[in-house]
């Protein structure tokens, strides 16, 4: 499989997902800055089937991830996301 690294970073594994064989997911904390990218503080690592990917993270990426995964396992809907940004942009 050829993946292209655009930017190397250096983690530490805090975190891994049970998952099925063949998927590997887990988060690491950055022991060092990014230097293109000062405000990641984490990485996300999802290897599947098809690719293996990194994403630069911060805590406010795996807070809106927690909100799309509870509207993918039934936990919360679309509507209510979008009254909720509603109250968050126009507050009245």
């Amino acid at each position: 499989m050829n993946v292209k690294i655009t930017h190397k970073h250096k983690c530490k594994r805090i975190a891994t997902a049970k998952m099925d064989k063949g998927r590997d997911w887990w988060v690491g904390k950055l022991t060092e800055p990014v230097k293109e990218y000062p405000l990641e503080t984490h990485c996300l690592h999802l290897k599947t089937q098809v690719k293996d990917v990194v994403f630069l993270c911060n805590k406010g990426d795996f807070a809106q991830l927690q909100l799309l995964g509870r509207v993918v396992t039934g936990q919360l809907n679309e509507e209510w996301i979008d009254s909720m940004l509603k109250i968050i942009i126009n507050p009245q």
